[in-house]
């Protein structure tokens, strides 16, 4: 009875240390993680098989020309340039988490990184090598910045992309993160996201 209890009091013990590193570790972890963008609904008419990947290009391409369309003098030009963009976030992310060697869930990763057994991957580091990539699409009708929420904590500071068209404020942009869904984009408009972004100068 006495052995039983202690390994209870060390199972219990063990699981407090766990749950302890993941609180201080947890850096990019905001209020919501996972929360995986509805995309595209699936066609009931279609007989033929969808490419997932596609359709998901496809689905962020219309939300970019959406939200630059009232601003746009050239809606081909604006047309082409998201759907530049949609693919190359899309596929860039994917390539992101296989050069990091990303463990899931995010948190974990982050850990692992801390611990310095992981050499990139955290948030920023999405963010910084994403915006590289975009850049060199040479975006005429859209800017690159780059949004942080709960900037300075050590526990909540995240960091993304954020697209906008050309000359309009930070707070009409669209969020574009690789980090929360590990190498899956995520996007989501400003106002809408789960994060009070802010613009990083």
């Amino acid at each position: 009875m006495i052995f039983l209890n202690t390994t209870i009091r060390q199972h219990r013990l063990n699981y407090g240390v766990i749950v302890l590193v993941l609180i201080l570790f947890n850096a990019c972890s905001g209020t919501k993680l996972n929360t995986q963008r509805t995309l595209v609904e699936p066609s009931t008419v279609s007989s033929y098989r969808v490419d997932p990947e596609q359709e998901k290009v496809d689905a962020l391409a219309a939300d970019l020309i959406r939200m630059a369309a009232p601003h746009t003098r050239s809606a081909s030009h604006t047309a082409t340039e998201a759907r530049l963009m949609a693919k190359t976030a899309i596929t860039y992310s994917r390539d992101l988490a296989g050069k990091y060697q990303i463990i899931r869930p995010p948190l974990l990763h982050n850990i692992l990184v801390r611990m310095g057994l992981k050499e990139r991957g955290l948030c920023y580091h999405f963010a910084d090598d994403l915006m590289a990539r975009m850049k060199t699409l040479e975006l005429k009708d859209f800017k690159l910045r780059h949004g942080v929420a709960f900037e300075g904590s050590d526990i909540k500071e995240h960091n993304s992309l954020v697209v906008t068209p050309t000359g309009r404020p930070f707070s009409e942009g669209m969020v574009l993160d690789p980090w929360r869904n590990s190498g899956e984009l995520y996007w989501a408009t400003v106002e809408q996201d789960t994060y009070p972004w802010e613009e990083r100068r």
